[in-house]
Parts: C-alpha cells; structure tokens; sequence
C-alpha cells in the first residue's frame, strides 16, 4: 500500500502533497484547541500513534505469495476523532517513509491521503452514523482498507504507470482480505476496550503500551512475501518505475538495523526505535504546541 518514488507522475505527487498539508495542518490546529490543556489526551495520543507504527510492522500473508499489514486509521478515528487520527498517521507515515524506506518521499503526500486522511474520515463517518460499536468498526476497517486500495490504484492509472482495469483486479481482491483481518482486529481491540473503560484502577495508556511492545516483539517473524501493491507491480511490469533516490537517507531501510548480523535481532531493534521514535514526536511535538 506504501507506493514508492517513481510511480506517481510529478503532477499527482504535487497534488496530493497539497491536498495532505492542508489537511493536516487543520487538523494539528483543530487538536491543539481541544487538548491543549489535557497531558492525559497528548500521552494517550502518543501512544496509539505508535501501536499503529508497531501494528503496521506486522505483515501477514494473504492471498497467492502476497502478504500485507492493516492501516490503523479507522479504528483511531473511532477511539480518539479524525484529527487526532490524521495527526497519529503523519507521524506514523513520515517515520515509515524517512527512516524505514516504506513509501516514497515524493509519494509521501498521496500515501498520507490514502492512509491518514480517507481512512480515518470512513472511520469517523461510520461512527457517526452507526455509533462507536464494534460492528461499524469492523464495517469501517474493511471499507477504509478497500478505500485505500482503490485510490492506490487510481493514482497509479493517473500517472500513467498502469492501466487502470488491471490494476484495481489485482489490488482490490487482495486487499479485501487484508481488511477483514483489520476488521477483526480492530473489533476486537474495541471490545477490549469499551469492558476495560469502566473498571477503576484501567490505565489505557499502559494497556496500549503493553500491547505495542508485543507487537513489536513479534515484527521479526513477519512475513518475508511482497504486500500487495508490490506484488501487483512485480505481476504487470511496472515495478521498474520504483526508485529510492528521494529516499536514500533512510536510516533503517528494510526494517534492519545497522550493524546487527542476526536479522531477527536486527529487526526487533528496528522496530523497537521506529516505535519509539513515534510515540517521542508527537509526545514532544503536542507538548511544545500546548504550551505556546
């Protein structure tokens, strides 16, 4: 779902970076209005920015040699709003983007838009008009997933690196599957969480913390398979278009870190750093904005 440098014409990256930073920076004013004073929200926030991170690192296989990973920004538009959403999902992408290698700099703003801004406002719209049950979560996740997958695939047609029919046959099937499995997860993470709520001793904070370790803790066994746009450009030819010129300073390209030889190891320091270095930027970041 990450779309490299390369496969999007100059146009369409413009465009989209516009479209993203607009977006985005009416969100960061619209969330500093609201938690400004609350240290609670900002800590929270940080936290299930980077438990999106963590989850994102843990690709699956799905269909035909293709793996993937789910996108998060449903279900954090359902647990916090979508400009708290948009906001954990900037951090998330920009960190995936420059020190992972995950997406392109140029493509960053489409990335953004199809994953950080579509994705929470299917979540946020379905929770408006369905409530914040688990069943329009799941409903959400699988539409935000399926969503995404079908604006890759318009952008793609746009820039002219493929024609479109093909494109969305070989995306849209796959990525159904991966949003059933988000679906699931994302259903079950709010049904934890709506019995947790009312217990009195329940930290969220910790509970979501725990629970990132853990993912981060199981990022080296996952799967190796190429997700599925990566798959889709292996099986119609295009995936030459891709370059990391935009790119090359990123630090921990391939989820590996440098100078570790055990790969598993390697990985597990990767992982553990990017989701570090989430929950640290938009700790500090919200805490500079609350304080001006």
């Amino acid at each position: 779902m990450h779309i490299p440098d390369g496969f999007l014409s100059p146009v369409v990256s413009f465009f989209f970076w516009i479209v993203s930073l607009i977006v985005s920076s009416r969100a960061v004013k619209n969330l500093r209005e609201k938690i400004s004073n609350n240290t609670g929200k900002i800590a929270l926030l940080s936290v299930l920015g980077a438990l999106v991170f963590a989850a994102q690192m843990l690709n699956f296989p799905v269909l035909g040699g293709t793996s993937g990973h789910i996108i998060g920004g449903a279900l954090l538009a359902f647990m916090l709003g979508f400009d708290a959403a948009v906001v954990a999902m900037a951090f998330v992408l920009t960190v995936q983007a420059l020190v992972f290698h995950d997406g392109g700099i140029t493509a960053l703003g489409a990335n953004f838009f199809n994953m950080g801004i579509v994705a929470p406002f299917i979540g946020y719209k379905f929770r408006q008009v369905f409530g914040g049950n688990t069943s329009a979560a799941f409903a959400a996740s699988v539409a935000s997933v399926l969503a995404a997958a079908l604006l890759v695939s318009l952008q793609l047609s746009f820039s002219g690196a493929v024609e479109l029919a093909p494109v969305i046959g070989s995306m849209l099937p796959v990525h159904l599957l991966v949003g059933l499995v988000e679906a699931i997860a994302a259903a079950l993470v709010l049904a934890v969480y709506y019995r947790a709520v009312p217990a009195p001793h329940f930290s969220f904070k910790r509970v979501a913390a725990l629970t990132a370790i853990a993912a981060v803790l199981i990022a080296p066994i996952a799967s190796s398979l190429p997700d599925g746009l990566q798959k889709t450009a292996q099986d119609l030819e295009f995936d030459s278009l891709a370059t990391a010129s935009m790119a090359s300073p990123a630090l921990l390209a391939g989820h590996i870190f440098p100078g570790i030889e055990n790969q598993a190891l390697a990985t597990l320091f990767a992982a553990v750093t990017g989701t570090a270095l989430v929950f640290a930027l938009i700790l500090v970041s919200f805490k500079i904005l609350a304080k001006k």
